[in-house]
């Protein structure tokens, strides 16, 4: 894992090495007690100077990678919150200006602010009826 991470240029993370099928299993990689391993080059002025490499015997990911997972789906849902925040401040603002007898017209300006909004799912759902 180290010459793969001093190679590559980047982390190499492998949560469980017994099922992960890049993890090449020598001998010695079977003898070890280690599951997890997690390789991190050192740069210094644009070379790779050498690597760190942690490892632990109990299947799992590292607190960093699991964080780095957690936050991305956290980004995730907040989009889809901010999507439909924006949906619904558009249509909140659509019925004040729209009486009962414009109801077409109404449906034609929030169509044409979802258009422009800068949200692709809003945008998407302005074309569906």
């Amino acid at each position: 894992m180290t010459a793969r991470a001093i190679l590559t240029r980047s982390v190499v993370h492998i949560p469980d090495c017994l099922t992960d099928p890049e993890y090449e299993l020598t001998d010695a990689a079977r003898a070890s007690s280690n599951r997890s391993v997690l390789a991190v080059p050192m740069h210094h002025e644009g070379e790779i100077v050498g690597a760190v490499t942690v490892s632990r015997e109990e299947p799992k990911p590292f607190i960093a990678n699991e964080n780095v997972r957690l936050f991305k789906e956290l980004e995730a849902r907040n989009r889809d919150l901010t999507a439909t925040s924006e949906i619904l401040r558009v249509i909140s603002s659509s019925q004040r200006t729209c009486s009962l007898s414009s109801a077409r017209s109404c449906r034609t300006r929030w169509s044409c602010a979802a258009r422009s909004s800068p949200n692709p799912k809003i945008r998407r759902g302005s074309t569906e009826d």
